[in-house]
């Protein structure tokens, strides 16, 4: 009998507690090893999808012109985007409407059902709708449409919301692409020197932009970059600062921003104005925490147009009083840089790190550099 126990003790298969905790220690460390390696290739697979949104952006811009000869404009009149309307040549142009470019590109995207419920001759949002002299009461002709998720217009690396679809302000789904304002146009007779125009009140009034405008070339010029939306919690905002826009807090323009009639060499080839002053600055003050809202309107503090006067992932600054251009910096979840479509179609990741001189040329069209 005692023998048999003996036998019985050693072919025994079960593992001893310190055994246990070295097989969970083991199972513990590769899985921290793993991870990263995981969360790397989820964010590789939103990063490849951001491009491929914007190379289908691109697409739809260039079968746009091949239609009417120019680029969709910013702002339509109440016949819409074509001819005698806000195609090309624009006529008759009433800013008031607000309807983004984005919207225009419907049709191009495999979105033309989308694009058939927008009632163009009113307002993109109900407050800027010429018809109801900017009446906030007044039915929502565009609600369908506003509310409507175009995905093509979401980058998957930012979980920010830009709006939380609630009545508020009329409910609307947000964005993350807007395309390129350039650096300026306050200096430039209210013209902006990117790849938009708009209408109505702007210098570019009966204007147009087009493959021909683009004399700095179109693998050169960027059309579009991405922008991160703001986490929607109102004006006591938390999160990335890069998601909401800020402004001076003394009431006044910084004192580096140029003024009228000066030469803007300084300006656009020096990191020592507009941008350092709008990343560096103690006195800039949270203005506004639903950035990327309202994806088929224009408006400077939502989801309007990138601005190249910032260089990428810095803070989005609206001076108090200067009518410098007012458009978003370029900014993204991705790590390191931003995501830029160009004129041509291609796609580029430019970095942080770019100097401000090579990402003013990158913004504007016809500079010659």
């Amino acid at each position: 009998m005692h023998w048999s126990r003996r036998i019985r003790g050693r072919n025994s298969f079960g593992f001893t507690l310190i055994e246990l905790l070295v097989v969970i220690a083991i199972i513990a460390v590769l899985i921290a090893l793993l991870l990263p390696a995981i969360q790397q290739a989820r964010e590789a697979a939103r990063r490849s999808q951001c491009v491929n949104n914007l190379k289908q952006i691109g697409l739809a811009m260039n079968n746009y012109h091949d239609v009417w000869g120019a680029f969709p404009m910013q702002g339509s009149d109440q016949n819409g985007w074509g001819p005698g309307g806000s195609g090309n040549p624009p006529q008759s142009q009433d800013p008031d409407n607000r309807w983004h470019m984005r919207v225009a590109l419907l049709p191009y995207l495999d979105q033309a059902a989308l694009y058939d419920t927008a009632n163009l001759s009113r307002g993109a949002v109900p407050w800027q709708d010429a018809v109801t002299s900017g009446s906030w009461t007044l039915p929502d002709v565009n609600l369908t449409l506003r509310k409507a998720p175009v995905n093509v217009y979401l980058c998957p690396s930012d979980p920010y919301p830009g709006n939380n679809d609630s009545a508020n302000m009329g409910g609307g789904r947000a964005t993350n692409y807007a395309p390129n304002q350039g650096t300026e146009r306050y200096y430039n007779n209210w013209i902006a020197n990117g790849i938009t125009y708009e209408a109505g009140w702007d210098g570019a009034r009966n204007r147009t932009v087009s493959m021909a405008s683009i004399t700095d070339g179109t693998s050169k010029t960027a059309a579009f970059s991405e922008f991160i939306k703001g986490t929607s919690v109102g004006n006591a905002g938390t999160g990335d600062p890069r998601g909401k826009v800020w402004q001076d807090a003394a009431g006044s323009n910084p004192t580096n921003v140029p003024v009228a009639g000066i030469s803007l060499t300084g300006y656009y080839d020096s990191d020592a104005l507009y941008d350092n002053w709008c990343n560096g600055s103690t006195t800039n003050v949270f203005s506004w925490d639903y950035k990327g809202e309202y994806w088929n309107q224009i408006a400077d503090n939502r989801s309007g147009e990138i601005s190249f006067s910032i260089r990428p992932n810095g803070k989005s600054c609206v001076p108090c009083c200067d009518r410098m251009l007012r458009g978003f910096a370029a900014s993204s979840f991705h790590t390191g840089g931003v995501n830029v479509l160009f004129v041509d179609g291609n796609v580029q990741f430019i970095g942080d790190s770019i100097s401000h001189k090579l990402w003013v040329a990158t913004g504007t069209r016809d500079r010659g550099d």
